[in-house]
C-alpha cells in the first residue's frame, strides 16, 4: 500500500494498463480509455479506481473550499467523458453540494500554459506597476493640458 496522498500513484497505476505500453504517456492514456470503450473490464476497472483514488484526494478540498468548478487536466483529460464521469458521480458521492467536473481542452500542456500564464501575469503586474502614476506625479496633481477656442 503506498503511504501518503491517496491519488499520488494513480495515473502510474492507469498507465501500467496500456495495452503495448509505449513511451509516450498521452498514448498510453488513450489506449486505456479506448480499451475500456471497447468493453475491456480491466480497463474499465482502472480508470474507476483512478477517479476513486482522485476524488479521495480531492474530497476534502472540495468540503474546505466548497469549488463552483472542478477541472480535469493534464493528459488524463484526452480521456473526456470516459473519466469526467466516473469522477462526477464520486464527487457528487462525497460531496453536499458538488461542483461541476469538466475536462480541460490543454491536455497534458495544461500545467506548462498555466505557468507561463502566471510568469506573464507577474511580469504584467511589474512593468505596469513602474508605469502607474503615484502621489506627485504630474496626472496624480490634476496637471494636464486646457484646450480652449478663442
Amino acid at each position: 500500500m503506498h503511504r501518503g496522498l491517496p491519488w499520488a500513484h494513480a495515473y502510474e497505476r492507469l498507465l501500467d494498463l496500456a495495452p503495448g505500453r509505449g513511451t509516450d504517456q498521452e498514448d498510453a492514456i488513450q489506449a486505456v480509455f479506448e480499451a475500456a470503450k471497447a468493453g475491456d473490464a480491466a480497463a474499465q476497472a482502472g480508470i474507476d479506481g483512478f477517479a476513486d483514488l482522485l476524488v479521495a484526494g480531492l474530497a476534502p478540498v472540495m468540503v474546505t473550499i466548497d469549488p463552483e468548478l472542478v477541472i480535469i487536466g493534464g493528459g488524463i483529460s484526452a480521456g473526456g467523458e470516459a473519466i469526467r464521469e466516473p469522477v462526477r458521480v464520486r464527487v457528487e458521492r462525497e460531496t453536499d453540494f458538488p461542483p461541476k467536473v469538466v475536462c480541460s481542452v490543454l491536455g497534458e500542456h495544461s500545467s506548462a500554459i498555466g505557468a507561463v500564464r502566471c510568469a506573464l501575469d507577474v511580469a504584467e503586474e511589474r512593468l505596469f506597476a513602474e508605469l502607474k502614476p503615484g502621489p506627485g506625479t504630474p496626472a496624480q496633481q490634476g496637471a494636464g493640458i486646457a484646450l480652449s477656442r478663442g
